[in-house]
């Protein structure tokens, strides 16, 4: 007989903010099933969705198990039961949280949520170079200039509409400006949304709405370089899994994350004892296990800035759109004081491109001051639990 475990973790955004790196390596852990289709088509964005059928049109990206799998898998010595989760990387659901948020709700009510947030400056400049319009001629600040002014425009809808009305009236405003620009059309999509897709406290806002602030997990990518050990063993806290597998002895000797590798499509491979095949735990998981739970206001109306514990990451744009997969050993070359796997096997030229200009990234700094401090706001104890970025904008 054949079953499937019901997703209980998403990892809805943001994009390009590293969210691939840290779901391959949460998907080592021994309680996470982690062979999930990621070549199937996303869900709760689709333009096609049928709310009637979304609950078995998502389960088809997770595989059917036999139940003699699941029991072996979900007991241990003595008879002694551990849950095992399934859960999936779609970063893009934030941007689209107008129309993803309400969905999920409706088709995955207990699900868990967690947002990865980098430096929207940083991931503004990532999707950028992520696009290749840096090797169009087309300079950064031509692109953040038009895009200026389409947050500009579309602001003052966004105070009758909210965050529908402001991306709706985004896209439309972005087909106009590459007709202007005479950028193709086939490349109109996502060229002047990177400023926009870093606005998080919009975009989060139907989150809060739809769901209980237990249910959100909201972490910076930076806080994942600074101490991976620790913002790994936070996710597993948030999702009920033994913490115990992202002890710092557990990531690679001399192991330090850095930016390159949280914002590539890798892995850090953790060091876990191997039975059977099968990744476990040394010592074995403990029945007692202390678990610490986040508990926030209750779900409330979005003016109401319902906060929310903190926690969260994410990763590449269109990340859905390419068929990575977790890297197994045989594709790493790996030696002992190796500090990451990736996937890729070639430098990506993207990756060389110089900093951003200092002018503008302070000029950007006084664009996002505002909107980060809301963001903090958001959540119950603010700087303790979300510090957000550090904006000099007495500078430039």
């Amino acid at each position: 007989m054949c079953a499937k475990i019901i997703p209980s973790f998403i990892f809805a955004g943001g994009e390009l903010c590293g969210s691939e790196y840290i779901y391959n390596t949460l998907s080592q852990h021994p309680q996470i099933l982690n062979n999930l289709n990621r070549n199937s088509q996303s869900v709760f964005d689709s333009e096609t969705y049928d709310g009637a059928s979304a609950f078995e049109s998502y389960l088809t990206k997770f595989p059917y198990l036999e139940s003699d799998a699941i029991h072996k898998m979900t007991t241990k010595a003595g008879g002694r039961q551990i849950p095992i989760i399934s859960g999936e990387n779609a970063p893009h659901y934030l941007y689209q949280s107008h129309i993803t948020a309400e969905r999920i709700r409706e088709t995955l009510p207990n699900v868990k949520l967690i947002f990865v947030l980098r430096d929207p400056i940083d991931r503004a400049y990532a999707q950028y170079i992520e696009a290749g319009h840096d090797t169009n001629g087309i300079s950064f600040e031509t692109f953040m200039n038009v895009e200026l002014q389409i947050l500009r425009r579309c602001g003052h809808t966004s105070t009758q509409t909210g965050w529908t009305g402001f991306v709706q009236c985004h896209q439309g405003s972005e087909i106009r400006a590459s007709w202007n620009m005479n950028v193709p059309l086939d490349k109109a999509e996502h060229v002047f949304d990177s400023l926009a897709r870093g606005m998080y406290s919009n975009s989060l806002e139907p989150f809060i709405k739809h769901f209980p602030a237990s249910q959100i997990l909201v972490l910076r990518s930076e806080s994942f370089i600074r101490d991976p050990s620790e913002s790994f063993q936070r996710i597993a806290r948030f999702l009920g899994i033994d913490e115990a597998a992202f002890a710092p002895q557990r990531f690679p000797r001399h192991w330090q994350l850095s930016e390159k590798e949280l914002f590539g499509n890798g892995y850090a491979k953790l060091q876990l004892d191997t039975v059977d095949n099968k990744n476990t735990l040394v010592p074995p998981l403990g029945s007692h296990h202390h678990h610490h739970h986040y508990h926030g206001h209750g779900r409330g109306h979005v003016e109401s800035h319902n906060r929310v514990p903190a926690m969260a990451m994410e990763d590449p744009t269109r990340a859905n759109d390419k068929s990575s997969s977790k890297p197994n050993d045989a594709q790493a070359s790996e030696s002992g004081d190796s500090q990451t796997i990736t996937t890729t096997t070639e430098t990506d030229p993207k990756q060389e491109a110089k900093d951003l200009d200092l002018s503008t990234r302070y000029r950007l700094q006084k664009v996002f001051r505002s909107l980060n401090d809301r963001l903090i706001n958001m959540f119950e104890s603010k700087e303790k639990e979300f510090s957000g970025w550090e904006y000099d904008v007495d500078c430039g």
